[in-house]
């Protein structure tokens, strides 16, 4: 994990509360000169929308779409691609702990909120290593 940040958006639905994720996280990408990115989302049709003809990205996020395929040509690689939602657990934390608390922003390493470090320190555990 490099950054972690949360942003409130002016919307209740959860799919252009998506959309404006992913834009947030290709715009700081770009602007912070990051090289091959990876942008995982587990609202398929958000990553969908950014993999497909635009005529058929849902209207609701189309204009966000459109932004962030924008800043993703302005860097050096970028792919969107779908996660479940299970393996996008630590975002989640972070997403209600910061709505719960009313905080908005970037966290560096060792600032974060607890119950996001937790989720990220038990996946660590989790992993095995093969040799």
């Amino acid at each position: 994990m490099i950054l972690s940040l949360s942003k409130r958006v002016e919307t209740n639905l959860p799919i252009q509360a998506e959309a404006e994720a992913i834009n947030l996280a290709t715009r700081v990408a770009v602007n912070r000169g990051f090289a091959n990115v990876v942008v995982e989302s587990d609202v398929k049709s958000c990553i969908e929308a950014l993999n497909a003809p635009t005529d058929a990205v849902p209207w609701r996020i189309s204009s966000i779409s459109a932004d962030t395929l924008s800043w993703a040509c302005r860097g050096q690689q970028f792919v969107f691609k779908w996660s479940p939602r299970d393996a996008n657990k630590a975002a989640h934390v972070l997403a209600s702990w910061c709505l719960g608390k009313n905080v908005f922003g970037c966290f560096g390493q060792g600032y974060a909120p607890r119950p996001f470090l937790d989720v990220i320190n038990s996946e660590l555990l989790n992993v095995v290593i093969a040799v």
